[in-house]
């Protein structure tokens, strides 16, 4: 039964992460839509600092992948 119990705790976990990664993909899409529809001058708060490079770097138009890190 232990094992039924542990396999259960990791599928809800995977499924934990898989909702929060969807949601900072999200967000990134949705940012970058801001700065497409009103241009690279629109204010946009509560950005995490791991996404700061990421998204100055869209708005300067240096790609669509630029800031991030590469594999």
């Amino acid at each position: 039964m232990k094992k039924v119990e542990t396999i259960e705790g990791t599928v809800k976990k995977i499924q934990i992460i898989r909702e929060s990664t969807a949601d900072e993909i999200e967000e990134v899409i949705r940012r970058r839509q801001l700065v497409d529809q009103y241009g690279p001058e629109v204010n946009i708060g509560n950005v995490e600092p791991s996404d700061l490079i990421s998204l100055e770097a869209y708005r300067r138009g240096l790609g669509v992948n630029a800031g991030q890190k590469s594999p």
